[in-house]
């Protein structure tokens, strides 16, 4: 191939003392838009990666794009796993039922119940009140010949 070549892949190794293998695939994979990439062993503690450029993709800075999103990943990683304890703590929170809340008395205290009692009887005594039969003092109750008397029929002629 030509030093040119727009197909040209870029090679980087990566040092598994630094970098899990799992770091390594997924910072491949987010550069798989516009290049293809393939992971192999590179001898003893490192990890080979071929990343060759898509077609109409740009290759230039690809090895660069890839060590940066290489260090990416090892900081989401490191955060995923200083985390780890607090993740599992919210997740088993979510999933464990509460206690259920005892549920309220449907029944009156004896306080209550003379309460109410004291407040019937004090509309009851309202209502006998106004119902009464010598209060009516605008008349309403009272009958048509009560008021105007009794109008007798006069006999036509």
């Amino acid at each position: 191939m030509k030093k040119n070549d727009p197909a040209k892949p870029s090679v980087e190794k990566v040092n598994l003392k630094k970098y899990s293998p799992e770091t390594a695939r997924y910072a491949a994979y987010a550069l798989t838009g516009e290049a293809y990439a393939f992971l192999r062993p590179a001898g003893a503690g490192s990890l080979s990666v071929e990343l060759r450029p898509k077609p109409g993709a740009a290759p230039a800075g690809l090895a660069a794009r890839f060590r940066a999103a290489l260090r990416e990943e090892a900081l989401r990683e490191t955060l995923f796993e200083e985390n780890k304890g607090l993740r599992e703590f919210m997740l088993l929170k979510a999933l464990s039922a509460p206690e259920p809340a005892p549920a309220p008395s449907a029944a009156l205290t004896p306080e209550q119940e003379k309460e109410l009692d004291a407040l019937i009887a004090q509309v009851e005594r309202e209502i006998k009140e106004e119902s009464a039969p010598g209060k009516d003092p605008l008349g309403i109750t009272r009958r048509w010949e009560d008021k105007h008397g009794v109008k007798t029929r006069s006999k036509k002629k």
